[in-house]
């Protein structure tokens, strides 16, 4: 095992001293069990809803924090034994409508009026729910993890219901949560809670329990308390069946009709702990992925949208660094972009105590003799132990093992274990993590590899600094992950600092941002080096630019054809410095009609590059939306006799002609992969979380040398079953 230098020791210990402080909201908010019956309709005219304390008295998040909303929200709340209720109204007589993209569920907070609620129901500072309605009613729930510091994962679903009804004077929202979607200690009596408004039109998010303007409003560091007069309920018998029957047809040069079934479900094996399972999943109505024109020399992370995956995923999945993780889902069932049958999932995962997270994952693929592929069976063992009162020590070990009918292959396999700190400072103000991994692999020599980094963040309201440094050995392989460089060191700091304009009517703020990246291989060369100086202006009027000017250098440890077209490949072992600039613009995202664009040009390998991209939206609020967006790549290089010109052309539109129906049309036209997409998906959603689907992905080869895509039409349809 590597020595670990003293001072990476020193900011490691200091961490740990960090972590093990903490300061909480002086805002409580009292819950007593309901006085009788609640009909969810958004009226909020029961005399329950009489009875329940309200709470207001809002503050600021944005444009100001710490200070009263001008437009503020009432909130009561109140328990029986099936539901967590919560009942809003959102003050609002100002003019105009309401900010709403569509009536799709799962929107973003970020662009449309809403209200949420955000729920830590062990107090551990780290993990928690997020529940949210617009004033159309549509919904939006997802699940917290790093302490919400990185907002709401809106790929979980969860069955609950929700209501709202428009006045003159605001709107009024009701919620109801099922306690068998929470996973909670029934004997604790207190909870972390934070409430949250976007009021968009008026431009002012408010919180309940202040958090800072620079922070994340789901930040659970800044979370207030729910108090029980009398414990919650246990949920008691909780079990979910999904079960699904598909029709599929792919149609390449031959068609091949079939007929799939599964099931997927879930069983409370504690108030805090789920087994999630599934046997022959079918994953055809999950979106497509969004195709970007690719110049890299390493792998593209796409994120992971499979529902199964989902749940305490970054229990399994947030180990490690964004570039360097031992774990990441779409290994399993998925090869070089194609479908790999999966046979089974078993997931395990929860709090075993209100410390204790652990997760267990074990997947089955089937083996494809047509890539010569092997059965695969993916064991994930995962724990994560609260330190302090916001800090966290994780365990992870991750096995890939190759089967040869039933038995293993003794010289097919992959696997890598590790640990995690992550910690957090009483204020808030310092964040980092620190992990050290190693891996075990039969044909690499040594068989044994590691990987290290450490990431430090210190925020104020101005000021962000981020330092993060990264250690990959040569033999260091995570099969199950993603790692797409070895054998290099890493340094990446960033600093950035905005000047607020408390009495400007135009200018929200503005400031600079200084980046740097620089690799070197484990013997010491400089490989890879970025520095990037930028300015940020953010105006009133959510209206935002970016100026920015970049210099790099690359040593090809490889030959690399920089056009990514077939070209002949630079050699490797030269280095090249180019220089660029660029200028990045959004307009005022409240608007009907929304417009960023890029433009970027300068030096590239031995060349020159003028990239440029331009997205363009319009919203027929809430029923129809469309985004069309356009990137264009013209690259220029000495030893070719004409330009190479890569263009993507993507257009996304979605209907929602209530919130039961949806439809999502994808085009994209990449010149690049010589291909046309076009995705169709209609969606009926007729029961909570029971679905049928109408999919349709087509793939036109541009050329006759374009790589081959399948096309497919699935008809699916599931039934969510919860007693």
């Amino acid at each position: 095992m590597p020595k670990i230098p003293s001072r990476l020791r020193f900011l490691f210990l200091f961490g740990m001293m960090t972590g093990a402080l903490y300061g909480q909201s002086s805002r409580r908010y009292v819950i007593a069990p309901a006085a009788g019956p609640i009909v969810v309709d958004g009226r909020l005219d029961e005399a329950a809803w009489q009875a329940a304390e309200p709470t207001n008295h809002f503050y600021q998040h944005f444009p100001e924090d710490s200070i009263p909303a001008r437009w503020q929200t009432e909130v009561r709340m109140t328990f029986n034994r099936k539901f967590l209720y919560v009942g809003v109204f959102c003050r609002d007589s100002s003019a105009g409508g309401y900010v709403i993209e569509s009536l799709k569920r799962d929107f973003s907070f970020r662009t449309n009026d809403g209200f949420s609620v955000t729920l830590d129901p062990t107090e551990d500072k780290t993990t928690g729910f997020n529940f949210t309605v617009s004033p159309y009613g549509v919904q939006r729930e997802g699940l917290l993890s790093f302490g919400g510091t990185f907002g709401v994962s809106t790929s979980w679903d969860a069955p609950w219901y929700a209501e709202t009804h428009r006045t003159d004077s605001g709107w009024y929202a009701e919620m109801a949560i099922p306690f068998k979607v929470l996973r909670y200690f029934p004997e604790r009596k207190t909870w972390g809670l934070n409430f949250a408004r976007q009021h968009l039109k008026a431009y002012e998010r408010s919180v309940w329990s202040p958090v800072p303007r620079n922070y994340n409003v789901t930040t659970l560091l800044f979370a207030g308390t729910l108090e029980w007069t009398a414990p919650p309920p246990r949920p008691g018998l909780n079990f979910a069946f999904n079960p699904y029957v598909a029709g599929k047809l792919t149609y390449t040069e031959s068609r091949r009709p079939e007929l799939k079934t599964g099931f997927d479900g879930k069983l409370a094996l504690t108030p805090s702990m789920t087994a999630d399972f599934t046997v022959y999943p079918d994953f055809s109505h999950v979106d497509v992925d969004q195709q970007v024109i690719d110049l890299e020399r390493f792998s593209i992370f796409f994120p992971e949208k499979r529902s199964f995956f989902l749940e305490n995923n970054d229990l399994f999945s947030w180990v490690g660094f964004m570039r360097i993780r031992p774990f990441f889902s779409r290994r399993i069932g998925l090869y070089r972009g194609q479908i790999v049958p999966i046979i089974y999932g078993l997931r395990i995962s929860g709090k075993a105590t209100p410390r204790l997270r652990v997760g267990l994952l074990n997947a089955q693929t089937e083996g494809r003799a047509d890539w010569q592929l092997a059965p695969n069976n993916h064991t994930v063992v995962a724990a994560q132990y609260r330190v302090g009162a916001a800090s966290s020590l994780s365990f992870i070990g991750v096995n890939r093992q190759s089967f040869d009918a039933a038995h293993p292959v003794d010289t097919d396999y992959n696997r890598v274990g590790g640990l995690d700190y992550q910690f957090a400072s009483s204020n808030g103000k310092i964040r980092g993590k620190a992990f050290l991994h190693t891996s075990y692999s039969p044909f690499e020599s040594p068989r044994q590899g590691w990987a290290h980094g450490l990431w430090i963040m210190y925020k104020t309201e101005r000021l962000t600094a981020h330092w993060n440094h990264e250690w990959v050995s040569p033999t260091y392989r995570a099969e199950l992950g993603f790692v797409p460089r070895h054998d290099y060191y890493r340094l990446e700091p960033e600093i950035s600092y905005r000047f607020y304009l408390k009495k400007s009517k135009w200018l929200y703020y503005h400031g600079p941002e200084i980046y740097w990246s620089s690799y070197w291989s484990t013997t010491g060369q400089k490989t890879d080096d970025r520095v990037r100086i930028a300015y940020e202006w953010e105006f009133v009027n959510t209206t935002e630019v970016t100026l920015y000017a970049d210099q790099s250098y690359v040593l090809l440890t490889f030959p690399f054809d920089p056009t990514e077209a077939g070209n002949p490949p630079l050699p490797a072992n030269r280095g090249y410095l180019y220089r660029s600039a660029g200028l990045e613009a959004a307009s005022d995202k409240r608007k009907t009609w929304q417009i960023a664009a890029e433009a970027r040009y300068g030096q590239y390998f031995s060349g020159m590059m003028t990239s440029g991209q331009l997205r363009m939206q319009y919203q027929w609020r809430p029923y129809f939306n469309t985004n069309v967006g356009y990137t264009f790549v013209n690259i220029q290089m000495p030893y070719l006799n004409q330009p190479v010109v890569h263009q993507l052309l993507q257009t996304t539109a979605q209907l929602t002609l209530s919130r039961k129906v949806f439809w999502t049309l994808i085009a994209q036209y990449n010149t690049q992969a010589r291909n046309f997409n076009l995705y169709s998906r209609l969606q009926y959603r007729y029961l909570p979380l029971s679905d049928i689907f109408l999919v349709i992905n087509h793939n036109f080869p541009l050329s006759a040398n374009a790589a081959a895509m399948p096309s497919w039409i699935t008809f699916k349809v599931n039934y969510w079953l919860q007693p």
